[in-house]
């Protein structure tokens, strides 16, 4: 196969149930000068089994097995220093991209605009049977993305799509970080050129009851303080977003947050505005 163009990187661990409709959703597309790379995590054989069953058929797919668990952060790393393209596209084992377009229209943007180092798309969250749960279109211009980066995160990780030679230049994902490491390169990747999101709905979001503890929320939100700290003198409205950090923070501390969660939203709505 010629090198390809675009390398799809793919991290897993466990998720024979999911894994195989998200290699669906890629080989689906219409774009097809690239490569998928799965970082298998030391997952059981029921997951090595579907991702071999995907190789027998499917020459784009590289699969690299780590012997010892990683976690997702330096599975990820891997996976981008094995890449042959000249574009990184992220996708999660448990998502699906919800157009055969996507890819196509993205690179096709890339392509044509060379001062933009990120681009996104749209999200639509489903749970575990697939039911819809919620839409969201994030903002569209890069200046509407750089006056909210700092107060949320204007990106969906398995939506985008980057240059591997920016990503190569910041050193990767940061390890330290097991959340979050994705809203911190947004920001890294920003000393390299522009962002956008289109106004379309790309991917189809697990929204899983899975890791979402109070501790593991807790944990989340904090590092999510860590970044805006980081990056506070690169960006507009850093107390805005420090402060709406902390309330979020303190929220999962309430024991009746779940009757207060719809306010709670409301608020973050319009403070994120």
């Amino acid at each position: 196969m010629n090198q390809p163009l675009v390398s799809v990187i793919i991290p897993t661990h466990n998720r024979p149930q999911f894994v195989g409709q998200a290699l669906d959703s890629v080989f689906q597309q219409t774009y097809g000068n690239l490569e998928v790379i799965v970082v298998d995590d030391a997952s059981d054989k029921p997951t090595q089994g579907v991702l071999k069953e995907y190789q027998a058929k499917e020459q784009r797919l590289h699969v690299i097995a780590n012997k010892k668990n990683k976690g997702f952060v330096r599975s990820l790393n891997t996976g981008i220093k094995e890449a042959q393209g000249e574009y990184i596209a992220r996708l999660d084992d448990d998502d699906m991209w919800c157009t055969p377009e996507k890819l196509p229209k993205q690179i096709a943007f890339l392509e044509q605009h060379r001062d933009y180092a990120l681009v996104g798309g749209g999200i639509i969250r489903v749970d575990e049977q697939g039911k819809e749960i919620s839409r969201q279109l994030l903002p569209e211009t890069n200046e509407a993305i750089r006056r909210i980066m700092l107060v949320a995160d204007p990106f969906v990780h398995p939506a985008v799509v980057f240059r591997a030679r920016d990503i190569e230049a910041i050193g990767g994902y940061d390890e330290t970080l097991d959340y979050a490491q994705d809203w911190d390169l947004w920001m890294k990747l920003g000393k390299y050129g522009k962002y956008y999101n289109f106004p379309e709905y790309f991917v189809r979001y697990l929204q899983s009851s899975q890791n979402r503890s109070n501790r593991n929320m807790r944990h989340h939100l904090w590092l999510n303080l860590v970044v805006r700290i980081r990056h506070k003198d690169e960006f507009p409205n850093f107390w805005k977003g420090y402060v709406l950090g902390w309330i979020s923070y303190f929220f999962y501390f309430i024991p009746i947050r779940q009757r207060v969660s719809p306010w709670f939203l409301k608020i973050r709505e319009w403070v994120v505005r």
